[in-house]
């Protein structure tokens, strides 16, 4: 891409002048305070006002605000102790000594101004015990985060929160054995909550819900994150008649059931967005007559049934029962088994698609065929285009004829590349992606670019999270990738070609040294059968990596586990928490051992939640 279309794509900032310069200032100084330069600099920020100051605190989160200014000296710890700024708690993988020194000085004394609490870690959980005694202490928390918390803790936090008078924000992960329908009862009690976003672990199922008789919820935005079968809607819907916006992420049905018209429930149903699975489309449709008469925005993501793709059926829905809608987004993956025929027979199916009724409303569509076993294509909305998430799957019909324009996609945050090859010419562009997921599974090396530039469609500084699944390409390539992505701080690595990899040129050369020295990645999850060398290399090319996620390895678990605990005694390393996955309760008990055994330093934690390990130091 030329430099001027660079700019064209680039992203647009909103801030005026002065708030600019006031992050400005603020980020330079906090760059200059925790690389130790600072003296040279906090002279120019001694003479300003308190208000100025104030100001220059809002664009720093609480722990930059901690490590910047408290120990500076007397005016700044008392401007960071008496402020009235909100404070909020967010998962900063921090050590433990660390995290305490942090909680004593600056969060216990100010539970009052919390605003907003990420408990996501399991061990951060227990300095914010939120019990029935000291919850009336979080008067201002507005958003609260739940996740790897037991079961039974979880109940008893659920119940203590119908205090909060401003509790109006809820994320909570359910673990595998809750009672969903205890946990149901106690989310819908929560006096002024609007949003909730309920999600559970390995996506399982939330279980039936029996309907309402008198519970009346104020949630007005839902988002379930899980398994739902499609016969329970009706029921969710009853505890929630102000409902306007509803997300779910996996819904599909065992039979072909139906649902029930609520007699009590309010038509407020404005937003909805639907991943299908399974689901046929006259089921959809009865839920679409029942609920979304007042719906303006509608997302669909569906497979299976190719009464999907009737244009005719979509026309006679929305004139008859979605007046008022504005924007339809649809994604429909479909198999493809004889290709030549049957991308014939698509062709006509698509077509139908471009009647005035469509352009009028000016929504348009395209379709893609991926290179896959079995052969799969996707029909997609291209405008209105609101997604946050797009799969790049293969050869596209707006990539028939390439121009020098690309199609804009500045909705969406995530970028899934399933095979490399769709990257060159591709028509598309997505100028604010921060997440990319990028595979690889064939096998055909000879056949492949030798320099794809991803670049082209995704602007690779902004990224800050990579998942990578390379089956049958050498690591050297991803240390190119995390060369060309330097602001990623979260890598998953779903699967890496290491087999044949000689560990001790690679090390030495230049770009893994560059990499090594100039990464921020913090955060690393293994999913693929590692050995202790892999685990080796990856901590030499990522050094400053805080928090490490694994599963269980036959061969070379225990000695990873060693490895870290011997590493951490002897270096001055940044690792300092452990999670490790798919564990039974004989691995436990070898991993307690191991760790006592080997004396490790004197203060650490550890918590098994369900299947998962975790270390904390």
């Amino acid at each position: 891409m030329t430099q001027n279309k660079r700019q064209r794509y680039s992203l647009t900032d909103n801030c005026n002048d002065d708030i600019k310069k006031k992050k400005l200032q603020s980020t330079s100084l906090f760059s200059s305070i925790t690389s130790n330069t600072y003296k040279s600099s906090i002279n120019q920020f001694e003479n300003l006002s308190n208000e100025v100051i104030y100001e220059i605190f809002e664009f720093l989160n609480v722990y930059q605000l901690y490590e910047s200014f408290f120990d500076l000296n007397t005016r700044f710890r008392n401007l960071c102790i008496y402020s009235n700024l909100p404070i909020e708690i967010n998962n900063q993988s921090l050590s433990k000594s660390t995290f305490q020194r942090y909680y004593t000085n600056l969060i216990l004394p100010n539970k009052h101004r919390i605003r907003s609490l990420d408990l996501s870690d399991p061990f951060i959980i227990d300095f914010f015990s939120l019990s029935t005694e000291d919850i009336s202490k979080y008067f201002q928390l507005q958003t609260l985060i739940l996740e790897k918390m037991e079961s039974g803790y979880l109940e008893n936090l659920l119940t203590s929160l119908t205090s909060l008078p401003n509790l109006s924000s809820l994320i909570i992960s359910i673990g595998l054995g809750s009672n969903t329908n205890t946990l149901w009862n106690l989310i819908f009690q929560l006096p002024v909550l609007k949003y909730c976003k309920i999600s559970s672990e390995e996506n399982t199922y939330l279980g039936f819900l029996p309907m309402s008789t008198h519970t009346i919820s104020s949630i007005e935005h839902l988002v379930i994150n899980s398994k739902l079968d499609y016969t329970h809607i009706d029921a969710i819907l009853s505890y929630v008649p102000q409902l306007r916006r509803l997300s779910i992420n996996y819904l599909y049905t065992y039979y072909r059931g139906g649902i029930h018209v609520l007699p009590f429930a309010s038509n407020n149903l404005t937003y909805v967005s639907l991943i299908l699975d399974h689901l046929m489309f006259d089921q959809f449709e009865m839920f679409v007559k029942n609920y979304l008469s007042r719906i303006k925005v509608l997302y669909i993501s569906s497979n299976y049934d190719s009464t999907y793709l009737n244009a005719e059926k979509w026309e006679n829905l929305i004139l008859s029962h979605m007046s008022y809608l504005q924007i339809f987004d649809l994604q429909h993956t479909y198999e493809i088994f004889y290709r030549n025929k049957q991308k014939i027979m698509y062709e006509n199916i698509f077509q139908k698609f471009t009647t005035p009724f469509w352009i009028k409303r000016q929504w348009f569509f395209a379709h893609d065929t991926n290179f896959g076993s079995p052969l799969r294509g996707i029909f997609y909305s291209v405008q209105p285009y609101k997604r946050k998430c797009f799969t790049l799957t293969g050869e596209s019909n707006l990539d028939e004829h390439p121009s020098h324009d690309k199609t804009i996609f500045d909705s969406v945050h995530h970028v899934i590349i399933q095979d490399e090859r769709m990257i060159e010419n591709c028509s598309k562009y997505f100028p604010n992606a921060n997440q990319l997921t990028i595979s690889d599974q064939r096998t055909d090396r000879a056949k492949r670019s030798t320099i794809i530039s991803i670049d082209d469609i995704i602007p690779l500084i902004q990224l800050t999270k990579l998942t990578i699944d390379y089956s049958h390409r050498p690591f050297s390539k991803v240390i190119d990738l995390l060369y060309s992505t330097p602001n990623v701080d979260r890598i998953v690595l779903k699967h890496l070609s290491l087999v044949a990899t000689d560990y001790f040129p690679l090390q030495h050369s230049e770009k893994f040294r560059l990499v090594s020295k100039h990464n921020k990645i913090k955060n690393v999850t293994i999913l693929f059968d590692y050995s202790l060398r892999n685990i080796q290399l990856l901590m030499n090319l990522c050094p400053k990596v805080r928090q490490i996620s694994f599963g269980i390895s036959e061969s070379y678990l225990e000695s990873t586990v060693q490895f870290f605990v011997s590493e951490t005694k002897k270096t001055n390393w940044y690792l300092s928490s452990i999670c490790i996955f798919g564990v039974d309760t004989v691995i436990n008990e070898k991993l307690k051992s191991l760790i006592e055994s080997e004396k490790f330093i004197n203060d650490y934690s550890i918590k098994i939640i369900g299947r998962t390990f975790y270390l904390w130091w």
